[in-house]
């Protein structure tokens, strides 16, 4: 019972920054598509086969998760962050504690 509030706890504390994270890879994703259609040459492979890095482009809103994190809470409020938090717990609480209980039995295996 333990492992699995140990878990719990974890899973609330990580989930504003998952949000965060999540958002952030969103932002980039979005400006990848944008940018294939508007300029689909940009994403031809080089001659020697290597794909080419995604140029600047001034539509990127965000150039740091911090600030990523502050326009969230400006524009949507203290609760975005809260947003996937049952999925998130459901998710890790049941991990975390069948990680611990079989690491304290294979322990206790061990030494005997």
């Amino acid at each position: 019972m333990f492992p699995c509030l140990l878990g719990a706890i974890g899973g609330l504390i990580a989930n504003p920054l998952d949000v965060v994270k999540t958002r952030w890879q969103l932002q980039s994703k979005m400006l990848d598509t944008q940018l294939h259609k508007t300029h689909p040459a940009v994403f031809q492979p080089t001659v020697h086969g290597e794909a080419p890095g995604r140029p600047f482009s001034p539509q990127v809103r965000d150039r740091t998760p911090f600030a990523l994190a502050l326009r969230m809470y400006k524009e949507e409020g203290l609760s975005v962050f809260s947003r996937g938090v049952v999925a998130r717990v459901l998710w890790i609480a049941p991990s975390v504690a069948i990680s611990m209980s079989l690491y304290e039995s294979f322990k206790k295996f061990v030494e005997i």
